[in-house]
């Protein structure tokens, strides 16, 4: 197939993107995951995490079995009345997201992995069947039902009868939903140990949690409580499966900086133990972006993955600035596989549209696209920082007004004032450059240190960098210059010094 005949590098959107199985690009994030080594899987929005959602429950075979939660529809109306009173707010959550993550394993047991390896086994299986039946009705309760009000739990025998340390900590033969918080602890217990005499250990098992950020409020402390019980839980029965020699693990899959606003005790020893970032083109991988689009290429014009690149894009022939088309492509997104897909697929449509017969992507393909590309960075953006930081279109007029790519710390205090004085403006010029570099709307010029010279530091490329108080030259974005139709060049107090990109052209028709 030629370039002119393709629809599609495929969609930005993991959930809608029918390449996405057939070209997944593993990352040690996922198989970490796959192994039970790291079960707290985080990246920023687009980075991949949807994708390796559904490539894990996708492998649903014979010796590895996926159960995945979404919750776009979930009522948490039901779920917080399970919080648990006496225990740390950060814990109050805890026993009721571990409830979930058993309840999910023993559906997968009794419905996906019926293998029984022994005796035991069988005979757990058939405690858990019957528990399950009494009290939903079904072996399949569906993720909504499993709090429902009109539910009661019914105990007796088969979670009651005779088993290690829990044969006597229930006495209620049934109990209603609204009751559970009061002794979730040992229905949870008991059903653990019914669930590890059921697990076979030549069986791989995984819960996934995904979308949790589908309704997130920074402002939400409610929010912020159910997010840290469900990675306490997580990491609790984790720890309980691997000390029992099963291999079975929940896996969370989370946004970094709705991880960043998380405050519980032990957070840092366990995204020190359990986190695995999802980051591309890093010295943290070996995967790249490039390594994405190649198997998209491959797939979509039939061949072969090898050197795909540059059978797709003409390298012979550098950008401004003696970049690779590559270079260029990822310096103008956050290095995101949505990021580039989306940007491929403008680059796809500028050529099409110009009804070319050249078999390669030039670079006028390139510098024509990034005029959407840009709209895109900018909506991106928004979708963000409007959780956090509602100032952020006046933020975005301060860095048009500018109107260059680099500029001083005066020369924004100078158009931050300007414009703060037509509008009703709380913040600060200072809250406003903190906020546009936590979200890499702009870097700052970090100059000497301990190797000497200076380069610009952005947060994308080191969620661990903080801002620096003490910055003085600052650089936008280069996928927000069109947008915000920017120059290239530094703006300072009372002057500006620009400095033309060279542009290329299309070749003359001969």
């Amino acid at each position: 197939m030629e370039l002119g005949q393709v629809v599609t590098f495929g969609t930005a959107e993991a959930d809608n993107d029918n390449l996405l199985l057939e070209c997944f690009q593993d990352h040690e994030a996922y198989t970490a995951a796959r192994a039970h080594e790291k079960f707290l899987i985080v990246g920023r929005k687009g980075s991949g995490k949807t994708a390796i959602f559904r490539k894990l429950v996708s492998e649903t075979a014979e010796t590895q079995f996926c159960h995945g939660h979404s919750f776009s529809d979930y009522p948490w109306f039901h779920h917080d009345k399970q919080k648990k009173t006496g225990v740390p707010d950060s814990e109050c959550y805890r026993y009721s997201w571990e409830y979930i993550i058993l309840i999910s394993l023993a559906r997968l047991i009794l419905n996906e992995a019926e293998s029984f390896w022994s005796d035991e086994s069988l005979e757990a299986m058939a405690r858990l069947e019957s528990f399950f039946i009494d009290t939903y009705g079904t072996k399949a309760p569906e993720l909504n039902r499993i709090f429902s009000p009109e539910t009661s739990l019914k105990l007796e025998p088969s979670l009651t009868l005779g088993w290690g340390p829990v044969k006597a900590g229930i006495t209620a033969k049934q109990i209603d939903m609204v009751n559970l918080p009061l002794i979730v602890y040992e229905v949870n217990q008991a059903l653990t140990e019914t669930i590890i005499r059921c697990l076979n250990p030549d069986l791989d098992y995984h819960i996934c949690f995904d979308e949790l950020d589908r309704g997130f409020s920074a402002t939400d402390e409610n929010y912020r409580l159910r997010l840290s019980g469900l990675i306490i839980a997580a990491r609790d029965l984790n720890r309980r499966l691997k000390r029992s020699n099963c291999k079975a693990s929940a896996i969370i899959f989370l946004r970094d900086d709705i991880l960043r606003h998380l405050k519980f005790e032990d957070k840092n020893k366990i995204v020190e133990d359990s986190l695995a970032v999802i980051e591309w083109d890093k010295q943290t991988t070996s995967r790249s972006l490039k390594n994405i689009m190649e198997k998209r290429f491959s797939r979509v014009l039939n061949i072969s993955t090898e050197h795909t690149w540059d059978i797709v894009f003409d390298e012979t022939q550098q950008m401004p600035g003696r970049q690779s088309k590559y270079q260029h492509i990822i310096d103008r997104t956050f290095k995101r596989p949505r990021d580039i897909i989306k940007f491929c697929n403008e680059i796809l449509r500028v050529y099409k549209l110009n009804g070319e017969t050249i078999e390669k992507f030039q670079n006028y393909h390139i510098i024509k696209a990034r005029e959407e590309q840009s709209k895109y960075m900018r909506k991106e953006l928004v979708d963000e920082m409007h959780q956090y930081f509602s100032s952020h279109d006046f933020a975005f007029d301060v860095l048009r007004t500018i109107g260059y790519l680099s500029f001083t710390i005066e020369k924004f205090k100078d158009v931050f004032a300007e414009l703060s004085e037509r509008r009703s403006i709380v913040i600060t010029y200072a809250e406003t450059l903190r906020a546009l570099y936590d979200f890499s709307a702009i870097g700052y010029l970090k100059v000497g240190g301990s190797g000497g010279g200076s380069e610009w530091v952005w947060r994308y490329e080191d969620t661990e960098t903080e801002y620096d108080e003490r910055a003085t030259t600052f650089r936008v974005h280069s996928g927000l210059k069109e947008v915000f139709d920017l120059k290239q060049g530094r703006a300072t107090r009372g002057e500006a010094v620009e400095q033309p990109e060279e542009e290329a052209e299309p070749p003359t028709p001969s």
